[in-house]
């Protein structure tokens, strides 16, 4: 249950290999951890966005390129499964998976906005987690630039709003 909790903060729609790296596990741990939730239907396999594998069954030798992605099926069950989190855990959770998609975004623009995203919610959240107010509103800059390159005024407007403003805090 520990893990489900997990990748219920990390998203509706998670890889395999944040999910592990985060919790410290491999992927294949992680998938036999969460082997329960999708034969019950809490998760399902999600198809490649490229059209490899267009047969969508988890473990196509094509969707094998890519990391392997799951996603929560109801929204209201990942809402639970991320409150039964205390603050602070969920707190931990997000810095670590912000960490994890903005170090591996690799010019993949909306990954760092994902990263970033976590990394806000962690520093609002909770005291203890440290996060270098610079360096979170450079990255905030940064999310907003390419959200501003991706046609996302509302989410430049956010990320562009949150950088100046921790800019004020240094």
């Amino acid at each position: 249950l520990s893990l489900l909790r997990s990748a219920a903060v990390v998203g509706t729609d998670f890889r395999l290999d944040d999910l592990a790296a985060v919790t410290g596990g491999t992927v294949l741990a992680t998938l036999a951890g969460l082997r329960d939730a999708l034969d019950e239907g809490l998760l399902a396999p999600v198809r490649s966005e490229t059209g490899i594998g267009a047969t969508g069954r988890f473990g196509d030798e094509l969707d094998a390129l890519a990391p392997p992605r799951l996603r929560f099926r109801q929204e209201d069950v990942r809402q639970v499964l991320a409150g039964a989190l205390d603050e602070d855990e969920r707190a931990r959770l997000h810095a670590a998976i912000g960490e994890r998609l903005a170090a591996t975004a690799n010019g993949d623009r909306s990954r760092l906005r994902e990263g970033v995203q976590h990394l806000d919610s962690a520093a609002q959240t909770a005291a203890d987690v440290e996060i270098a107010p610079g360096r979170l509103a450079r990255m905030n800059l940064e999310a907003g630039r390419n959200a501003l390159v991706d046609a996302e005024p509302q989410s430049a407007y956010r990320f562009l709003r949150t950088g100046l403003g921790l800019l004020g805090a240094d």
